[in-house]
């Protein structure tokens, strides 16, 4: 009994691919926009005006910009379940299975991760605008040490975009109408309960398309009104070759349960931002502002994301995928600031954003390996400008720490096993901070 029990638990404990921290959007597109907030759906600073908003392309001249940052994140979880603590010995050794060191502190030892962005901005005339970049909109995962089900858990996603946009301003600067063709890669990897027979999922990538259109109107010298659609990204499905399995050998092996090639369809969701731009003291002071909705729940919510063409092992089939993630607004400020006299080649800038997680505290067992937690972020930066036509950015984001908690029921293994089991629950506690360090530099022309 014991090993068909363990077994069935180790299947139903496969939870959803673990992916990013802070969602799957990152919070700006370039360090002039990360020190702003991530605002800028109204004002076309860099070439990040091509994911934020590509109508503001008509604010900008002929440039280069190219930018990285190193993104450290620190994220712990601690796990208990309700078996432990009945003082049943075969209840007690069921709990210890599900969670080998109960109410300890696992830390992830992710590596840092680098992003890149980069963008070139081509005028034809006073009034068009064409550009094409590349900006990293999610970099991230988790990587724990064994203690669920005695295995790691393991995650990796990456998604770069590659969007190509235009621009073109109509009604003598009034009014500006813009769109980009965004063709994305992204690469997906996950791994959990490998100790005990679960088949691992090696990194896959996949490629997806989707559009922007925006618009920009300045019905004053002194204020600029942006809004802006991001389509869904719609991917090809990741591909997983998963060979056959036998958890806690409790399934004869062979042939165990079968593998097979699995499909997950797991696309990015559509977003809509309206943005302000207030420029006061004759161009010193600069004010910006966004809010921007993004509806996670179309691509994970419940049921999502989902194995497709009735792909899905034995093994998934036990536990289908469903992050349950909530819609999201997300709130965006920044300032930036020119000092007169010697500091008139120096900008200085400070932002805040703030989106409630859209993650389900209850699912707790998908939350330790898919944490998008953080909500709060203070951002500060300045501009350098080196030369008449080069200038250097720096900016820093801080993540503020955020703590989640949850309890979800576990299956009800009864009929698994064949005699009454009692009803579990298992319950998890996540915490996720970090910051980011950017430098770049724009070439105008």
């Amino acid at each position: 009994m014991k090993k068909k029990l363990a077994a069935a638990i180790a299947i139903a404990l496969v939870a959803s691919p673990a992916l990013a921290t802070n969602g799957l959007r990152m919070v700006a597109f370039s360090p002039l926009n990360a020190s702003l907030g991530g605002a800028g759906a109204a004002f076309g600073m860099d070439s990040s005006a091509l994911v934020l908003n590509p109508a503001t392309l008509c604010d900008l001249g002929g440039r280069t910009d190219f930018g990285a940052a190193y993104f450290p994140t620190t994220i712990k979880y601690s796990a208990t379940n309700s078996y432990l603590g009945t003082g049943v010995p075969a209840l007690e050794g069921l709990g210890r299975l599900i969670v080998n060191q109960p109410g300890t502190e696992i830390e992830s030892d992710f590596p840092p991760v680098p992003i890149p962005n980069i963008g070139l901005v081509i005028p034809f005339g006073q009034d068009l605008r064409l550009g094409v970049g590349m900006a990293s909109m999610a970099g991230a995962g988790v990587d724990y040490p064994a203690n669920l089900l005695s295995s790691t858990v393991q995650s990796t996603y990456l998604n770069f975009r590659f969007p190509i946009g235009a621009s073109y301003r109509l009604l003598d600067g009034l009014l500006a109408l813009g769109a980009s063709l965004n063709a994305s890669w992204a690469m997906l990897g996950y791994s959990f309960g490998a100790s005990v027979g679960l088949p691992p999922h090696p990194v896959a990538s996949s490629f997806g398309i989707g559009f922007t259109l925006g618009a920009k109107v300045q019905p004053l010298p002194f204020l600029a009104i942006g809004l802006a659609y991001e389509s869904p990204t719609w991917f090809q499905p990741f591909k997983y070759n998963i060979g056959p399995s036998s958890p806690l050998g409790a399934v004869p092996f062979p042939p165990g349960l079968p593998g097979g090639q699995e499909e997950l369809q797991f696309n990015l969701p559509w977003s809509s931002t309206l943005g302000v731009q207030v420029t006061l003291l004759d161009g010193r002071l600069l004010l910006v502002g966004d809010v921007q909705y993004i509806a996670w729940s179309t691509t994970l919510g419940v049921g999502q994301p989902s194995f497709v063409n009735g792909s899905a092992t034995m093994t998934s089939q036990f536990f289908p995928f469903s992050t349950n993630w909530s819609d999201q607004w997300v709130f965006k400020v920044g300032v930036q600031g020119q000092l007169p006299g010697a500091a008139d080649f120096v900008k200085l800038r400070a932002g805040f954003n703030y989106g409630k997680s859209p993650a389900d505290p209850d699912r707790a067992l998908e939350n330790v390996a898919f944490p998008a937690i953080a909500e709060s972020h203070l951002t500060l930066g300045a501009g350098f400008q080196v030369t008449k036509a080069i200038v250097i950015n720096v900016a820093s984001v801080i993540g503020f720490e955020n703590t989640i908690s949850g309890t979800a029921q576990l299956p009800n293994l009864g009929p698994i096993v064949g005699q009454p089991v009692p009803q579990g629950t298992f319950s998890s506690t996540i915490s996720a901070s970090g910051y980011t360090l950017e430098a770049g530099v724009s070439v105008t022309f």
